[in-house]
Parts: C-alpha cells; sequence; structure tokens
C-alpha cells in the first residue's frame, strides 16, 4: 500500500507539475496532507485506548462512534463486544507487572 500511495504522489506531482506555475505546486499539494491531519483531529481515540486507560464511558461512546450505532440501537452483539472489552480490560489491569521487556519482543 505505501508503494501504491507514493507513486500516486509522484504521478499528481508530475500532473500537478505540468498545468501549475512553479510557485503554486508546493501550495497546492500541501492541502492533501493538512486536510489529512485536520480531519484526524477531530477522530475520536480508538476504544481499546481508553479502556487500557480506565476511560470506560468515553470508550463505549468511541465503540458507538466507530460502529454507527445510536443510543436508541443498541443490541445484544454491541453488549456482548463491551463486555468483552471490560474483561480485557480487567485482566490486564489486574496483572501486576504491565512493563514491557526484550523477552515480549521476541514472542
Amino acid at each position: 500500500m505505501i508503494i501504491l500511495s507514493t507513486n500516486f504522489g509522484i504521478l499528481q506531482s508530475f500532473i500537478i507539475g505540468d498545468i501549475l506555475p512553479y510557485k503554486l505546486i508546493p501550495i497546492v499539494l500541501l492541502t492533501i496532507p493538512i486536510l489529512f491531519f485536520v480531519g484526524f483531529i477531530f477522530m475520536p481515540e480508538t476504544p481499546l485506548f481508553l479502556f487500557k486507560t480506565n476511560k470506560l464511558q468515553q470508550g463505549e461512546l468511541s465503540l458507538r462512534y466507530y460502529r454507527n450505532i445510536n443510543k436508541n440501537r443498541v443490541t445484544e452483539e454491541f453488549e456482548i463486544e463491551i463486555e468483552k472489552f471490560k474483561a480485557n480490560y480487567n485482566k490486564m489491569s489486574s496483572k501486576s507487572d504491565n512493563k514491557v521487556v526484550w523477552a515480549d519482543l521476541s514472542k
């Protein structure tokens, strides 16, 4: 996917470089990363991160956002998924040693 994105960016630069004046090209090409950055500022954190940081209510709201579930349409599957997240959080928080060591990276 990275190679495809790189090739698309190079192709885009060649096409825009042929059409626009030299000093306008960087301004036009910078709009895509700026729009991407601004768009992701407003995205909520992932539910897993929020559950790990003990923000259970925000984690549930984030999961609702990503699953496109409003408060009126709560399904049993969604409740099961929330319980799985909470169970995983309880498992992780009950461990006494949460430090990462080099042996964890080689597993």
